[in-house]
Formats: C-alpha cells, sequence, structure tokens
C-alpha cells in the first residue's frame, strides 16, 4: 500500500503471530484506515478475552471493530450487548488511553 506505514517481524519464539498499533498516534492502524476510508473514522472496539497460548487449551476469538458499529434497533431497544466507557484526555501521556477509575472491589470488600 502507498502511504502506508506497517512493521514485519523476520523471527517469533511462538504466538501471538501478529502485532497492530491502536494508540492516539498518526501511525496507529484506526489512523491510518481513517485515512484511506474517511467514514470508517479512527474508532475501534476491541474485546479483550483471556488467552492461553497452550496448544491443548481452546482459544476463543477477541471481536475487533474497526469504526463505528452500526447496531440493530428495532422498536427503540439495542441488540448489541455492548458496553462502553468513555476515554479521557491525558495531556502527560497523549497517545495513552485513560478511563476514570470510580472505585476497586475485591470480592465484597471495596478498597479505599
Amino acid at each position: 500500500l502507498k502511504n502506508f506505514t506497517f512493521g514485519c517481524a523476520h523471527s517469533a519464539l511462538g504466538e501471538p503471530i501478529g502485532v497492530a498499533g491502536f494508540g492516539f498516534g498518526p501511525l496507529s492502524l484506526p489512523a491510518q484506515l481513517a485515512r484511506f476510508s474517511p467514514d470508517l473514522g479512527t474508532q475501534f472496539s476491541y474485546c479483550l478475552i483471556s488467552h492461553s497460548f497452550h496448544a491443548t487449551k481452546l482459544r476463543h476469538p477477541s471481536p475487533l471493530i474497526l469504526g463505528k458499529y452500526k447496531e440493530k434497533v428495532s422498536s427503540g431497544i439495542s441488540h448489541s450487548g455492548f458496553v462502553y466507557t468513555p476515554m479521557l484526555d491525558n495531556p502527560k501521556h497523549p497517545y495513552f488511553y485513560s478511563v476514570g477509575l470510580d472505585s476497586i472491589w475485591v470480592g465484597t470488600r471495596r478498597i479505599p
């Protein structure tokens, strides 16, 4: 692809087999894709699922949605099941993602 920045590895010790950048920077995958398809925008959603790289363990996919998710709504009811967490600006680390933290709970105990 012309004017598309990417990298590759020449060797690997094992899984994982791919890497993609999703930071706020101009070279992130969403930012570069948005230049080719402005309708896509720079939004993405990635569901992080616990993984085990052991060969005998069952593997589950981690869904990745690029761009705005257009959910199906019937009778005003959303059926997507997605829950979103708003991102906060962090001037000290502009390329990092930051979320607000209200509290931490371990079981039924709130950690001060």
